[in-house]
């Protein structure tokens, strides 16, 4: 491919920092990232080509390019494959050619259950592959594998992050190409040619570079469904290819699947070998994101070695295509490369989102191409808000909201930032701003936080131009959602199906509000996963999750992006409480259902803010399930640091004990002494300037079956390399398990977590948690969760009443009455007394006033409302002393 890419904006000269250009600007903690390359030539064939028949005997094979040495991918990495493979590559104008020497000392017993093409049960036979990014995106690529009865597998994939998890296959896609293989006494071998037409190409340039790597599988010892489970690989089995790539998808033990470190082919003799790139790019691995790629100018560096060791010219062109016309550039310039040193480049991003950058090694006096590469890049917005003032109930008038422009100190510093404050729907304008100083990278406060705070709460933007001071000239554009929280009094306990917005997006949602300053959502944006709001801050407790068994990454609902498996319904609305109904299947990121498991869960919410959550899982198989995972969900513009005060999270018995652990992998004899010494504990978040949400658990068999203290981590914190989690909610990719690289979306992270053994025999499995959010420091969480954990004894002392027992999944105590009953009244007996008890009746009749000890309560202090079966629902908003008495009249 000698012809260089064409683009919309005009040509701009590359400056290069050996060249005398300005250097570019890195914040000290700032680092790129280094690729180090496995870079390879490969000689053009000499007539005549091999004949593909399995025998590697045709002379030409002695002057290919050798690859020797391959590495294992699984298991032990540190440790040299057992079973050694030597592979050679060879082209010609319309193919490349791979052979597979594989030394094998029990030929006997090689696997080869495959027996037509494109049979993908061949992931369980000996087999050698051949991988190739043909474009050298390091995105796509193809997988050719043929086992040792020449039986042929291909499909082209898809790994948008690699490190996030998720890999699109599709092996409806094939291509010509020809294997052969033979098997001998101590080996077999392989024969491949691949027909580049089929691609689309009409021949093979030299200077064409791909992505390439060679792998072999050696008696694989893996059943369907448990790759997941078998990290090492046992009785004889060996992955190993000629690049050690790590794939981070759990679910393919092979760990093949890694295009972003496949080796770079070159066809024909450049004169040079790429050794190294450094560039700022983002990392998916659920660590920190890394230096991304910002708007403006950026690094890249280049290392090569010459053939001969002496400096050289080439001629570099650099290209950026953006997400649209607008974003793309591109330039070209000659300059010299000392073998063995950094060269510094630099490229232009002029829009966020998605954006590929090429760089080619052109041999300058023709133009010939002799390398070429890509990368994708992730870059954030040009303006970063902090928005947390808008959304802290408590902010005071001198806090602000603010923006910084993460751009390279030239780009800042010929640039003016102005902004406008509107509606979403493209209202009239409410603000506007205009930041001329952007020299220095911290942030400047802008717009009144008073008359935003005045604003009705709803969806609103921040359109934001950057400008060029001198032209005029607008260098970029970007719109800022939000969804600012409403000033409002406390409303009245109920719920209902109307749109909600989180992060300036409305949709569906079932909202059960309270009358204090938080709402319980199932939200269309986040798959109806419910959560606590407290003015634009979410915490959710997730639901179930489990891992393998055919899917790929995190089976559960927070990857049905669509709700295509998840439904949500009010079943019970009245003054006394709400019942919302989820149900969701445990899917991946491709809609695969994790052996066909759906889970039901019931959420009973009464007006104290307290409840009960009950997951139902249908389960299939008897495999470790998550049973709950402490979520924290932060709208755009905040950071971590702003939401919490004191103890980010702490753990707590019902004596008040608690302990607070960063991570419980830096004091785990703490924790796990702490977890020991009692059954019953609360999880408690603790929010800045917001009502604190927790969670109740116990070690009971009748509330968390299968689970053990070794399966608890639920006060760890991991926001610390993970706190910019993308792929939920709203994300932008059905992927699993990506970070993203601003902070104008909703992200998200985990406090901890609770596993389960589940039991198939079981029909449903089912688990139960008090749930609710109290005022920081208040004592409700451990009068709630006694009250729950360790119900009164209630008898009927005049005998009007029959006690049916107490139910932990509806917080309730259940009485039944007479058909000609008009009086109820029961006694509460507890050391403990009992904080906010709520009672079923069986009974047609409708409850009215209710006395304790007598008195009578006021309307406020209790609410009455009715079951979907018939039963009569009494929230009593009072604590009960020992011995209390309870009546009530029925009408």
């Amino acid at each position: 491919m000698t012809s260089l890419m064409t683009f919309n904006r005009p040509i701009i000269s590359l400056l290069l920092a050996c060249a005398g250009a300005l250097p570019i600007s890195l914040n000290a903690a700032d680092e790129l990232t280094t690729r180090s390359i496995t870079f390879a030539a490969v000689p053009r064939v000499a007539a005549p080509t091999p004949e593909i028949d399995g025998d590697l005997s045709d002379p030409c094979w002695r002057d290919a390019r050798v690859i020797e040495g391959f590495h294992l991918t699984a298991g032990n990495r540190q440790a040299a494959p057992q079973f050694k493979t030597t592979a050679k590559i060879l082209f010609d104008e319309t193919h490349v050619y791979v052979a597979f020497e594989c030394l094998e000392p029990d030929v006997a017993h090689l696997k080869a259950g495959a027996k037509q093409h494109d049979d993908p049960d061949i992931e369980f036979d000996d087999r050698v592959e051949v991988f190739f990014d043909n474009t050298h995106d390091h995105r796509h690529y193809w997988e050719l594998a043929v086992n040792p009865a020449g039986v042929q597998f291909d499909q082209a994939a898809f790994y948008r992050f690699q490190g996030s998890r998720t890999c699109d296959f599709f092996p409806e896609k094939n291509l010509f190409w020809r294997a052969r293989t033979k098997v001998g006494d101590d080996r077999w071998t392989a024969e491949i040619a691949i027909d580049v037409t089929s691609l689309g190409l009409a021949r093979i340039e030299a200077g064409t570079t791909w992505g390439f790597n060679l792998a072999r599988v050696r008696r694989p010892d893996v059943k369907h469904g448990d790759e997941f489970l078998r990290h090492e690989p046992g009785n004889g089995a060996e992955y190993s290819a000629w690049v050690p790539v790590q794939d981070y998808i759990n679910e393919t033990i092979s760990n093949f699947h890694a295009p972003l470190e496949f080796a770079d082919v070159v066809f024909g003799e450049p004169g040079f070998s790429v050794e190294q790139l450094e560039l700022p790019s983002a990392k998916y691995t659920m660590g920190p994101v890394g230096r991304a790629t910002e708007f403006g100018w950026n690094p890249l560096n280049v290392k090569l070695r010459t053939a001969d060791g002496k400096p050289h010219e080439y001629a570099v062109a650099l290209s950026v295509e953006g997400s649209s016309p607008a974003g793309n550039w591109s330039s070209r310039d000659t300059t010299a490369f000392r073998s063995d040193e950094n060269t510094a480049l630099r490229y232009h991003i002029s829009e966020d989102g998605e954006n590929k950058i090429t760089l080619q090694l052109l041999e300058p006096s023709t133009g010939v191409t002799l390398y070429r590469t890509s990368y994708f890049e992730s870059v954030p917005p040009f303006a970063d808000f902090d928005l947390s003032a808008l959304y802290d109930p408590r902010a005071t008038l001198t806090d602000s909201i603010k923006v910084r422009v993460p751009a390279d100190d030239a780009t800042r510093a010929s640039s003016e930032l102005r902004l406008s404050f509107r509606p979403a729907g493209d209202g009239a304008e409410i603000q506007s701003a205009v930041v001329s100083d952007l020299s220095a990278a911290e942030p400047k406060p802008v717009f009144d936080l008073k008359k935003l705070r005045s604003l009705p709460g709803g969806d609103y933007v921040i359109d934001c131009a950057l400008v060029d001071k001198r032209s005029g000239k607008l260098l970029g554009k970007f719109r800022q959602k939000l969804t600012k929280p409403a000033p409002k009094a406390p409303a009245q306990f109920g719920a209902e199906r109307v749109p909600y917005s989180f992060g300036g997006v409305a949709l569906d949602a079932i909202r059960v509000h309270f009358p204090f300053d938080a709402q319980f959502v199932f939200w269309r944006g986040a798959n109806y996963m419910p959560w606590w709001e407290m003015d634009q801050v979410a915490i959710s407790y997730q639901g179930m999750e489990a891992w393998g068994g055919g899917g790929q990454g995190c089976n559960e609902a927070m990857q049905d992006r669509e709700s295509r498996y998840t439904t949500v319904e009010l079943v019970e609305n009245s003054p006394a409480r709400a019942v919302v109904h989820w149900r969701y299947a445990l899917a991946d990121a491709h809609y695969f259902i994790y052996n066909n498991e759906w889970v039901d869960e019931y959420f009973t919410l009464y007006p104290d803010g307290a409840g009960v959550r009950v997951a139902n899982l249908w389960a299939n198989v008897a495999a470790q399930h998550e049973v709950l995972d402490t979520i924290v969900v932060k709208p755009p513009g905040t950071r971590t640091d702003q939401l919490f005060e004191g103890p980010i999270s702490t753990l707590a018995n019902l004596d008040g004990k608690q302990i607070s652990v960063r991570n419980t992998s830096s004091d785990r004899d703490s924790y796990k002494a702490f977890l020991a010494s009692g059954k019953d504990f609360i999880a408690e978040f603790h929010f800045k300037n917001r009502l604190h949400p927790y969670a109740v658990f116990s070690f009971r068999d009748d509330l968390m079956p299968g689970v053990t203290r070794g399966m608890v981590s639920v006060s760890r914190t991991l926001f610390q390399n993970a706190e910019h989690r993308g792929h939920w909610p709203l994300a932008r990719y059905p992927i699993d398990g990506y970070n993203v690289v601003g902070n104008d979306v909703p992200t998200h992270f985990s406090f901890g977590n609770i596993h389960t053994e589940t039991d198939p025999t079981r029909a449903p499995n089912r688990w139960l948690f008090l749930i609710g959010a109290a005022q920081s420091g208040s004592d409700a969480p451990v009068r709630q969760a006694k009250a729950w954990l360790y119900p009164a004894n209630v008898d009927s002392f005049d005998g009007s009443t029959a006690f049916r027992g107490y139910d932990a999944a509806e917080r309730a105590y259940r009485l039944e009455t007479t058909a000609a009953q008009r009086e109820v009244n029961v006694r509460f007996k507890s050391a403990d007394g009992v904080f906010h008890p709520v009672l079923l009746v069986k009974t047609k009749a409708t409850p009215n006033s209710v006395r304790v000890d007598g008195a009578p309560l006021s309307v406020s202090q209790f609410a009455v409302g009715r079951t979907v079966s018939g039963e009569a629902v009494i929230y009593l908003g009072v604590e009960l002393k020992d011995g209390a008495t309870v009546g009530f009249a029925l009408e």
